[in-house]
């Protein structure tokens, strides 16, 4: 019996874990896309958008390319929300 309630119990830490860590990167996700669509920082670097989501710099590109951002052409530390201008 008290297997079965361990496996429960981890069963239910594993889920209330996924589900704050998914909540944390939907904060960090809406944190990113207000900054870069803010005027004064349209174009901001892994360093500025780190401190402003409190996640880490692999973490940071992660959430970046899953709202669309894109790296800056001639440093790949600053990134936008902009599209590409086409010539």
């Amino acid at each position: 019996m008290a297997l079965v309630e361990n496996a429960g119990s981890g069963a239910l830490t594993a889920f209330v874990r996924s589900f704050t860590d998914w909540l944390r990167d939907e904060r960090a996700k809406r944190r990113l896309k207000n900054m870069l669509r803010d005027r004064r920082y349209r174009l901001a670097t892994i360093a500025q958008l780190s401190a402003v989501s409190g996640a880490d710099p692999s973490k940071i590109r992660q959430l970046l390319a899953a709202i669309g951002a894109r790296p800056s052409e001639t440093d790949l530390d600053i990134w936008t929300l902009r599209p590409p201008r086409v010539l």
